[in-house]
Order: C-alpha cells, then structure tokens, then sequence
C-alpha cells in the first residue's frame, strides 16, 4: 500500500491519518493483542462512507502485510453509526463491556467486535 490512497473525491487514506485537502480529518490505528482497530473521522464527515473505504483499504492491507488472520474493534452504545461501519467490513458481533477511551473519564458500555480478514477479499472495492 501506497503511503497515500485516492479515496471518493478528494480525501485519501494514509497509513495512521486521513487527509483532504492536505487537512488531517481523520485517524485510523492498529494495536493491542488481540490485533484491534481504531479509527475517528471529523463529524463534519460523517455519513459520507468515507470511514468505511478508508477502514476497508487500511486492513486489506494490514491484513496481508502483517498476515493477521483476525482483527477486534469495539465501539461505545452511544454511537451506533461506527457498530454499522464495522459490519459493513463483515465485522461480527461479539459481546459487550465496559469501555475505556482515553478522551473520556470512566468507562461505558460498548460493544465488542471481530472480523476474519478473509472477508475483506470479498468486498467490493471503489475505484
């Protein structure tokens, strides 16, 4: 992967940043142990698909970079447009917690994801 990918219009992925314009808008990661993603888009943003292509390119490649066969996400109760981004990658469901986040004080509910990365080749792809 390209450190830059062309995404829809004018915004491109970058490993660790997404940018438009040459403005920071977004942010995806990889972690912890279980592999776990993480990722944050501006607000202004949102509802545009553009996290679900930016994530969809990002662990395609992850994927077959670092040969992980499976990658965690969660997301917390409040916000369940990221739950529908992460099942539209085959993201599957697993359970609930408590979460943490370290723009937050305490934690609070969340829930719990995982994906085999073998679903990402059979995605359809925008380009």
């Amino acid at each position: 992967m390209d450190r830059t990918v062309p995404l829809a219009g004018t915004a491109r992925v970058q490993v660790g940043g997404l940018s438009a314009g040459g403005t920071l808008i977004g942010t995806l990661g990889l972690g912890r142990t279980p592999k776990s993603v993480a990722y944050f888009l501006a607000p202004s943003l949102w509802g545009r698909g553009l996290m679900t292509e930016a994530l969809q390119r990002f662990l395609s490649w992850t994927c077959l970079r670092f040969g992980l066969h499976q990658i965690t996400a969660d997301h917390f109760a409040d916000n369940p447009s990221s739950g529908r981004v992460l099942e539209k990658l085959g993201f599957v469901k697993t359970g609930s917690a408590r979460l943490g986040s370290a723009a937050s004080i305490g934690t609070a509910l969340g829930y719990t994801y995982c994906l085999d990365c073998e679903h990402l080749s059979t995605l359809p792809t925008r380009d």
